[in-house]
């Protein structure tokens, strides 16, 4: 973003930066940092985003616990969730929240047996397995295509811990992504070397080089620029933390085009966050980059600045291939008290400053907001969430620079959108472990994709910012649910019946259909070795 020639592009991506950052330093000057310290500078490892734990982070967020977790950033380290663990006594609080916190506390004893000096070197085994199954072959039940299939998903590996080091290598087979509607990917002959990983850890800074997942957006949403949807890919990654100001940055290699493309290039992805934490608050503000290159990787990509304030050029004037580059930017906000959150993402990818004569090219934006309730009564939760993705978003005239990692978005998988959510988590009380969500969803799907190339220019300039062609409108009634008997074992499921209007964006067309995605899975940790300090 935006594509006006590329001083003027700097010149208003650096206007946006710019005012977005004062307003943050304006607001943290009146707002005093009351978060808890910092765990000690220790080495530890991911808590991949796909984890069962999140299921009772997120709840226990929303309750005013766990205050040392970014509510805007994912994955957390273990060790992290284990400082926010010691001190909460579940004999304190009421149910389920007492139950929730025996479970993480026995998931991460190792972790909390070490805030108190005991091990501070060991290493172990990680397994896990899972079967889906599914109503059709996209895992989305609001998209549904193809027919009903069940997949299995497994990983193994190792793990090492010592002193502020950490390391991590898995192997991950996942067999609904090799019938993936939307962005097949080849596993190789046993599966992919995935969340694989080395970590030095700080009190003041963080560092991971390696393969593994990350989701920049509220707790329990999708990310508009960074999120998990798409497969592992190759990043050195770092966080700073100053007070309560942070740095978090990323550079990832992705795929490189065929030899069929007439390109020829390697794609990269840099993005960067400035970040304000306080108690009840957090705002953070950032930027990403796609790179399309002839050249490997380059040093700029890690600078936080780049592709803002700083202009620069590595090429000689009369060079005859040029970089592609793709800049977004965006802003995120979360108020929490206890028992009540709200969280807000706004998504600029472009915005046409120079319009030619034909006209303006239409805005490409997406936003999220919604919030959670959870001080009406201690087994019900309310949420509602709306999500709105322009036509165009994530997608450039080059065709090389889409905001996508092998055709699955690196933020949203989907575009041109707009969803509306409701829930209500209802926790049995006879039956522990046991949460099941009534679900009202409202979607309208218009024709436009980031998969798709973006039109000509007097089509695209003529074309809506939302809703191209037919609009297809789904409303769903489900029931989501979520049973776990045992921390090594879990069951999640969403089920219901969709009404369609306009199926497939034809026009004049109506279809009900049930779908569904259900999964069981277990996961086990085998610590084998330690050492004392």
């Amino acid at each position: 973003m935006p594509r006006a020639g590329p001083a003027k592009q700097r010149r208003c991506t650096a206007i946006w930066m710019s005012r977005w950052f004062a307003a943050l330093v304006a607001l943290t000057t009146a707002v005093p940092p009351t978060l808890p310290a910092q765990a000690p500078g220790r080495g530890s490892r991911n808590l991949p985003t796909d984890h069962w734990a999140y299921e009772y982070i997120k709840r226990l967020r929303t309750r005013g616990l766990l205050l040392n977790l970014n509510p805007l950033a994912q994955p957390y380290r273990r060790g992290d969730v284990a400082s926010g663990l010691a001190g909460i006594d579940p004999d304190t609080v009421s149910s389920p929240m007492a139950a929730w916190i025996r479970l993480l506390q026995d998931e991460f004893k190792r972790e909390l047996d070490r805030q108190g000096g005991d091990p501070v070197g060991a290493w172990g085994v990680p397994l896990s397995g899972r079967v889906v199954a599914s109503s059709g072959q996209r895992l989305d039940v609001l998209r549904p295509v193809g027919q009903a299939e069940a997949w299995p998903r497994t990983s193994g590996g190792v793990w090492i811990e010592r002193g502020p080091f950490a390391a991590e290598a898995r192997l991950t087979y996942e067999g609904q992504l090799q019938d993936d509607p939307d962005g097949a990917v080849d596993q190789g002959r046993i599966g992919r070397a995935d969340n694989g990983y080395l970590s030095l850890g700080f009190s003041f800074a963080d560092i991971w080089f390696g393969r593994f997942k990350q989701n920049w957006s509220a707790l329990g949403t999708t990310g508009l620029m960074i999120s998990d949807v798409a497969p592992a890919y190759a990043q050195l990654a770092y966080e700073v933390r100053i007070g309560p100001f942070a740095l978090r940055s990323l550079t990832g290699e992705l795929e490189t085009l065929p030899s069929s493309d007439p390109n020829g290039l390697k794609r990269y992805i840099s993005a960067h966050r400035f970040e304000y934490r306080s108690k009840h608050i957090t705002l953070a503000i950032g930027e990403g980059t796609m790179f399309a290159t002839d050249r490997g990787f380059q040093l700029r990509f890690l600078n936080p600045l780049e592709g803002t304030i700083i202009q620069t050029t590595t090429r000689a004037p009369g060079a005859e291939r040029e970089s592609v580059e793709n800049s977004v930017v965006e802003a995120l906000g979360w108020f929490g008290v206890p028992g009540f959150e709200a969280y807000v993402e706004f998504f600029v990818d472009d915005i046409d400053v120079d319009p030619g004569p034909e006209g303006a090219e239409p805005f490409t934006y997406a936003f999220t907001v919604g919030s959670r309730l959870a001080n009406l009564a201690p087994w019900l939760e309310l949420g509602v969430e709306y999500s709105q993705v322009s036509a165009f978003a994530y997608r450039a005239p080059p065709g090389v620079d889409v905001w996508s990692f092998i055709n699955r978005g690196l933020g949203q998988n989907f575009s041109d959108y707009d969803r509306l959510t409701l829930t209500a988590d209802v926790f049995v009380p006879r039956i522990p472990g046991l949460r099941l969500t009534p679900t009202l969803q409202v979607q309208r799907q218009g024709e436009g994709s980031f998969r798709d190339p973006v039109p000509p220019r007097d089509i695209h300039v003529a074309s809506p910012a939302l809703f191209l062609g037919v609009k297809e409108t789904t409303v769903r009634f489900g029931l989501r649910g979520w049973f776990q008997p045992h921390r090594f074992l879990h069951l999640e499921w969403d089920i219901g019946q969709n009404v369609i209007d306009n199926p497939g964006n034809v026009s004049g067309t109506s279809r009900n259909e049930f779908t569904a995605v259900v999964e069981a899975g277990f996961t086990v940790d085998f610590s084998l070795g330690g050492s004392r300090q």
